[in-house]
C-alpha cells in the first residue's frame, strides 16, 4: 500500500457492501483519495462523502472476464497506486487474471495458490488444526450418499456447507450458503442446490467469532476479533450483526 499524499488515489470494488464503506472513511481518513466500483446504480458507498470517485461495473459473480477487462480500463486510464478487493468473488477473480492488472497498480496479493486456499473451507480447517485450534467434527462429502452417512453419524442437526467459499461455473460465480439441517429431508433438499464438495459439521454451541488479520513477511501487522450478534439466516449464516472486541492476552 502506498503511503497516503496529495496524489495517491486507491480503488476498492464492490461500493454495494458494508465493510467497503467502513474501508472508505478508514482510507480516506489516513489521507487516501479513494475511488469505489460497484455493479448497481447506488449503492452505500458511492454515497458516502469519502468517496471521491466511482464507476460503474458488471458483476464480478456474472462475468469474471468482462468484470476483470472493466477493470483494467479503469486502471489504464487513472492513476490508482493500489486496488483492494471488497468482496471474495471480486478477490477470486482478480487475483486469476492479475496479469492484466499487475502493469497498471498494486494488487497487493500473495500467489493464486495461496489465495485459492484462503477461499477453502477444508484448507482453513487444516490450518486451524495445525496451530492448535480446536475444529468441529467434519466430514468432506462428494456425493449425497457420504454426506447423509455423515449427518447419521454425527446425529442430526448438523451444519452443511459448501467445502469452499465460492463455486465457479462457466465463468459464473456462486456463493454458497451454510444451512443448519434439522433432519434427513431438509439434508436432501440443501443438497439438492450444491455443486461440488460439501462439509457436513457436527453442530457446536457457544459464540461465534470472526478473526480478520493482515499478514506480510514482516509478521501480523493487524488483527480485529469480533463476536455475531446476530446471523442470517438467523440459526447457521453470516454475521447480519457482529460487535468489535478487545482480544483477551490469553
Amino acid at each position: 500500500m502506498p503511503e497516503p499524499n496529495a496524489t495517491a488515489n486507491v480503488l476498492i470494488t464492490d461500493a454495494r457492501e458494508r465493510s467497503v464503506v467502513a474501508a472508505i472513511r478508514a482510507l480516506d481518513a489516513a489521507g487516501y483519495r479513494v475511488g469505489t466500483t460497484t455493479d448497481i446504480s447506488l449503492s452505500p458507498g458511492q454515497c458516502s462523502r469519502s468517496c471521491s470517485a466511482h464507476h460503474r461495473v458488471s458483476s464480478p459473480s456474472d462475468d469474471d472476464e468482462a468484470y476483470v477487462s472493466q477493470l483494467e480500463e479503469i486502471l489504464r486510464n487513472s492513476d490508482y497506486a493500489a486496488l483492494i478487493a471488497g468482496s471474495d468473488a471480486s478477490l477470486l477473480a482478480i487475483s486469476e487474471h492479475r496479469e492484466r492488472l499487475e502493469p497498471h497498480t498494486e494488487i497487493g496479493l500473495p500467489s493464486r495458490e495461496v489465495v485459492r486456499d484462503a477461499l477453502s473451507k477444508v484448507e482453513l480447517a487444516r490450518a486451524a488444526e495445525a496451530v492448535g485450534f480446536r475444529t468441529p467434527r467434519t466430514s468432506v462429502c462428494e456425493s449425497s450418499e457420504q454426506a447423509l452417512r455423515a449427518a447419521r453419524e454425527f446425529g442430526f442437526p448438523v451444519i452443511a456447507k459448501s467445502a469452499s467459499a465460492l463455486v465457479v461455473t462457466d465463468g459464473t460465480t456462486v456463493r454458497p450458503d451454510s444451512r443448519l439441517i434439522e433432519d434427513e429431508s431438509a439434508l436432501g433438499d440443501w443438497l439438492e442446490q450444491q455443486t461440488g464438495s460439501s462439509l457436513i459439521q457436527g453442530r457446536e454451541h457457544g459464540h461465534v467469532y470472526s478473526c480478520p488479520g493482515v499478514m506480510t513477511d514482516d509478521g501480523l501487522l493487524g488483527f480485529a476479533l469480533a463476536r455475531y450478534a446476530r446471523t442470517w439466516p438467523p440459526q447457521a449464516g453470516n454475521a447480519s450483526f457482529a460487535e468489535t472486541i478487545t482480544p483477551s492476552d490469553s
